[in-house]
């Protein structure tokens, strides 16, 4: 599958049914025979709902509020984790990056902005796309639209065209609600090919 939903509905349903054959036009992801590549809570959670609802993506829908509940708890305590690692090395430019990270996933967009906007500050004159795209996609949340803006405009457009920039520009123009602008992106994306680990 070529997107992380997607990815991860595959592997719901994999665990459900037992059949791991990869989808029609996709190579196989080989998740039975690789390590995790994330924590796997995620789709074991969804293969549950799966489970008890006979695969129905409406019933999934239905149930999410139970696992939103769950996530949430594990995202507030993780960050916590992350607020005692930067305070035990203040220099830490990802553990910054990766505190914002969470506290964006738990609902907390200014002090998501700050704890990026520090990483960014520690990384220096280089900062990686996807710490950029964090940054401006955590303005964007926070509502400091022209912020996240400059950001983007920052960023560099046709002329930045690795998967990297590519991804973390289409986080951006969602945050914005320019869905267009990111699905262009990560159309042009999979164009250049490679994963948006590869700068």
């Amino acid at each position: 599958p070529g997107l992380d939903a997607a990815f991860h509905d595959h592997w719901a349903r994999a665990l459900v049914t037992g059949d791991w054959s990869p989808p029609r036009f996709f190579a196989d992801p080989e998740i039975h025979t690789t390590p995790y590549f994330r924590p796997p809570a995620y789709p074991f959670f969804l293969a549950a709902l799966y489970a008890v609802t006979g695969s129905s993506k409406l019933g999934a829908i239905a149930l999410w509020p139970i696992g939103k509940t769950i996530v949430s708890k594990e995202v507030a305590e993780a960050a916590r984790h992350l607020e005692r690692t930067v305070a035990g090395a203040p220099h830490f430019a990802i553990g910054w990056l990766i505190l914002g990270l969470a506290q964006l996933q738990g609902g907390d967009d200014e002090a998501a902005c700050q704890a990026i906007g520090h990483a960014l500050h520690l990384l220096g004159d280089a900062p990686t796309p996807l710490a950029m795209g964090a940054f401006a996609h955590a303005l964007a949340r926070a509502g400091r639209t022209a912020e996240a803006e400059r950001c983007l405009r920052a960023m560099g457009g046709k002329q930045r065209a690795s998967p990297a920039h590519l991804h973390a520009r289409a986080l951006v123009h969602t945050a914005l609600g320019d869905f267009d602008a990111a699905f262009r992106c990560r159309n042009h994306q999979f164009e250049v090919g490679g994963s948006y680990f590869h700068t």
